[in-house]
């Protein structure tokens, strides 16, 4: 690498940490829709949405057709309440869903971290080797 190509990386880099102290980095968006408020506010939302599923499903449905040590009971249990047991193991789907729609919305609302990370990380490497 030459030398002019270090010093414009450097600069580069340079503007990226200067962007990123004035507020202006890649998370700041126009659009309301695309902002990291709102992907954190329906990362929330989803989290709400597997506790109360969570609770539902463990509290009422399993906890009135489960019989503990009684497989035959719990069986006729689920057999007489079908659509209790149906809605609980919707609940539980529901749940599964969320999970992975807030992985989704983690690793969008962490990559901007990573970028100026590796930025910080090439300025240093890159002051090192002036030395």
């Amino acid at each position: 690498m030459t030398r002019s190509n270090k010093s414009l990386i450097v600069e580069t880099i340079d503007s990226l940490i200067a962007d990123y102290h004035k507020g202006k980095t890649a998370m700041t968006m126009q659009n309301s829709e695309s902002s990291p408020v709102f992907y954190a506010r329906v990362a929330g939302l989803l989290y709400l949405t597997i506790i109360i599923c969570g609770i539902y499903s463990e509290v009422f449905v399993r906890g009135s057709l489960v019989v503990m040590g009684d497989a035959a009971g719990t069986a006729n249990n689920i057999l007489a309440s079908e659509g209790l047991f149906r809605i609980g193991f919707a609940a539980d789907i529901l749940m599964l869903l969320c999970d992975v729609a807030i992985a989704v919305l983690f690793y969008v609302l962490l990559k901007p971290v990573s970028r100026i990370d590796r930025a910080l990380t090439v300025r240093e490497v890159l002051d090192k080797g002036k030395s």
